[in-house]
């Protein structure tokens, strides 16, 4: 039994507080900040704040449309509380609202422990599952994907916490970071210029580091495929899956993607739409906004749930050598055949780009899931349950199994 595994990760945790979030999603219109979206069941529905409220003060300051101001409204200290004063149809409302922390997740016949890591002189929230009984000897570290959200899960509903949790019940303790100024985590905002891969990747590997973990297995989806080799540099990492990956260029694996959705919309011709503003966007280097200034074809084309600083480590990361540097532990490539926002031929070419890393063991397995890890076995089924409202599959059960079963074998 490991009962120091992780004293470092635990006893940063009474220093780093719990952060409430509002649910808001913010937007600027008209030269005013205003609410684009609220979540259901957050904080800001229960202070009655509703989409389309112009936001006028906070706490008696004029509201003001920067990053830096929108922040202090979407994160809080638990606790904490603010007092707004919304435009709604002409009138003027005041508004308390209370920044109240989710609850602990929690699961039955796991432990899940909240910790911290210092990275970049910052502190990071930590989540690990272990088995309740506190016995295990082998650590997958999750590395997650785009996005700014909070990888929390205090419904345990969503398909990542399922999968740690399945994994977690055959023996294995999981870890998840979160992303700078995401979650509870310190340090400047995730959607900032100061985010970016970098950050991401040293918070990964101070949580390694810090673990002191014996064996050490990496598992990264989507965008944090990507991540892997730059996190297992020079660590003692056993053996790496990744699924709904990227083989080539950033560019090229997103005009994809959108001429995929748009064949499944049935609006093929959309495609040359988003290529011409993609091409725009990150080959030439020109700003979304005065893309769609330019070209209103182009609104909300050149826009990503990624910040541009993470945008723009995904153009310069190059796989191939990342992979080169990465230790020669065997790895296993995941494809969803119901993934519509990659693709069998793109998985392959991981394979194919791993293999010639110094002769590195790599293979390809095929599922019947959806990049989001559901139980959607065709791209149609994925992307017809993306529209409907808790439609669709859940996780595919069999993904922990199959995971597990590798990661055993390679320490066997």
């Amino acid at each position: 039994m490991r009962l120091a595994v992780f004293f470092v990760l635990v006893s940063n945790a009474a220093e780093l507080p719990r952060v409430g979030r509002s649910g808001l999603a913010l937007t600027a219109h008209d030269g005013s900040l205003v609410v684009a979206q609220v979540a259901a069941d957050s904080n800001a529905t229960r202070a009655g704040i509703a989409s389309g409220d112009a936001i006028v003060s906070v706490d008696g300051q004029p509201a003001t449309v920067t990053l830096e101001f929108a922040q202090t409204l979407i994160r809080q200290p638990a606790g904490s509380e603010k007092s707004l004063d919304i435009l709604r149809a002409g009138k003027t409302i005041p508004i308390r609202l209370r920044f109240a922390a989710p609850p602990p997740e929690h699961h039955p016949g796991i432990a899940i422990e909240y910790g911290a890591v210092n990275a970049g002189g910052h502190l990071r929230r930590t989540l690990l599952t272990r088995p309740a009984n506190g016995k295990y000897d082998r650590l997958i570290v999750w590395i997650a994907g785009s996005g700014c959200s909070s990888q929390e899960s205090p419904d345990g509903n969503n398909p990542e916490a399922q999968l740690l949790y399945a994994l977690t019940k055959l023996g294995f303790a999981t870890l998840r970071v979160e992303k700078t100024g995401a979650g509870d985590s310190q340090g400047p905002p995730c959607y900032s210029e100061a985010g970016g891969i970098e950050q991401e990747v040293d918070g990964y590997r101070a949580a390694v580091e810090a673990s002191g973990a014996k064996d050490v297995f990496l598992f990264g989806h989507s965008a944090g495929a990507s991540l892997a080799p730059l996190v297992a540099r020079g660590l003692p990492v056993r053996a790496i899956a990744l699924t709904g990956a990227m083989s080539g260029g950033f560019f090229d694996y997103v005009v994809a993607m959108r001429r995929r959705e748009a064949a499944l919309a049935g609006t093929p011709s959309e495609a040359a739409i988003h290529e011409r503003c993609l091409r725009r966007l990150l080959l030439d280097g020109v700003p979304a906004g005065q893309i769609e200034r330019e070209d209103p074809e182009c609104r909300r084309r050149v826009r990503f749930d990624s910040p541009p600083s993470y945008v723009a480590g995904w153009l310069k990361l190059d796989l191939a050598h990342a992979w080169r540097q990465a230790p020669p532990a065997p790895v296993l490539v995941l494809y969803g055949a119901g993934d519509f926002v990659t693709s069998k031929e793109l998985s392959q070419g991981l394979v194919s780009l791993i293999n010639a890393a110094h002769s590195r063991r790599a293979a390809l397995r095929i599922l019947p899931m959806d990049h989001g890890l559901r139980a959607n076995a065709t791209p149609r089924e994925a992307f017809a349950a993306e529209r409907t409202p808790g439609g669709g599959a859940g996780l595919y059960r069999s993904l922990a199994a199959i995971v597990a079963k590798f990661f055993n074998r390679a320490v066997s």
